[in-house]
C-alpha cells in the first residue's frame, strides 16, 4: 500500500476478506481450467487473477471494484489536514518544550556573558604586553 493511501469505508480489509477473494479465484480457476477465462469473468487479466489469487492486492480502481476489493481513497498523511513533502514532525504542530535542564543551562550560559570578560593580556614581539 502506497504512502498516502488508505482504504474506502473499512479501514482494514482483513486476512480473511484477502483468503476469501483469493478462494473464490482458485475455485473458479479448477472450474475454467485457465487463468485468462477466470479473469474474464471478474473483467480483468489472467495475470492480475492469478497474482490476486496468490496474495497481491491490485492498486487499480478499477480492478479492485471489479474483484470485490474496497475502494482506495487519498488520504491526508497528516493529522493536520495536510500532506507534507518532509517526512517527520508536522512543520504546523506546536515546539516541543525543553527539559527544565537545558533551560536551565541557557539562562548560566546567558549570565556569564553578561558579565564583562577579564581582559586578556598578550605578548607580542620585544616582551611588550598588549591588553585586549
Amino acid at each position: 500500500m502506497g504512502k498516502n493511501w488508505r482504504r474506502g469505508k473499512s479501514k482494514n480489509i482483513g486476512l480473511t476478506a484477502c483468503n476469501a477473494i483469493a478462494g473464490r479465484l482458485k475455485a473458479d480457476y479448477l472450474t475454467f481450467s485457465t487463468w485468462d477465462r477466470v479473469g474474464k469473468k471478474y473483467g480483468v487479466s489472467g495475470g492480475l487473477a492469478y497474482r490476486v489469487a496468490n496474495g497481491y492486492e491490485p492498486r487499480g480502481a478499477k480492478a479492485r471494484a471489479a474483484l470485490g476489493f474496497p475502494v482506495l481513497v487519498p488520504a491526508p498523511a497528516c493529522a493536520c489536514g495536510e500532506v507534507h513533502l518532509r517526512k517527520g514532525r508536522c512543520p504546523n504542530a506546536p515546539k516541543p518544550t525543553p527539559p527544565a535542564w537545558v533551560t536551565a543551562a541557557a539562562d548560566l550560559l546567558a549570565c556569564r556573558e553578561r558579565v564583562a570578560p577579564a581582559p586578556v593580556r598578550v605578548y607580542g614581539r620585544g616582551g611588550k604586553a598588549v591588553t585586549w
